[in-house]
C-alpha cells in the first residue's frame, strides 16, 4: 500500500468491550488499516505483549500507554469524539449511540 498524503480524515471506534482487540489492526506496522503508516517494530511488540493480558483494566491501561507512544508520532491527530448514530428495530435493548461505551454481548437482547 501505498502510504502518500498530506493529510486526510477518517474514523475509527473499537466496538469490543472487552479491552484492545484492535489495537494492532489501527496502529500495528503491518496492518492494512494503519493508513498512516505509522508504528514501530518495538510498539508492535508491546501491542502483541498487551493482547496478552487477561485482566481487563490492566489491559486497558497497557494499551492507553501505549496508544500515547503511537499518538506522539504526529501520524494520528485526533480532532473529536463525534456521535455514533444507531437505527434499531423496536424491543431491542441495550444497544444504541454510545461514545464512550459498548455494551457487553451478553446484555443485549429483546424485552419481554
Amino acid at each position: 500500500m501505498i502510504r502518500k498524503a498530506d493529510l486526510f480524515l477518517s474514523g475509527n471506534r473499537s466496538t469490543d468491550p472487552f479491552g484492545a482487540r484492535y489495537l494492532y489492526q489501527f496502529y500495528g506496522t503491518e496492518s492494512e488499516s494503519n493508513l498512516t503508516g505509522a508504528g514501530t517494530p518495538d510498539l508492535d511488540k508491546e501491542i502483541h505483549a498487551a493482547s496478552q493480558i487477561s485482566d481487563a483494566s490492566k489491559q486497558t491501561a497497557q494499551a492507553n500507554a501505549i496508544e500515547r507512544k503511537e499518538l506522539s508520532q504526529y501520524a494520528f491527530l485526533p480532532l473529536f469524539s463525534g456521535p455514533s448514530i444507531y437505527a434499531v428495530k423496536k424491543g431491542l435493548a441495550n444497544v444504541g449511540a454510545t461514545i464512550f461505551a459498548t455494551p457487553l454481548p451478553e446484555t443485549v437482547g429483546w424485552q419481554k
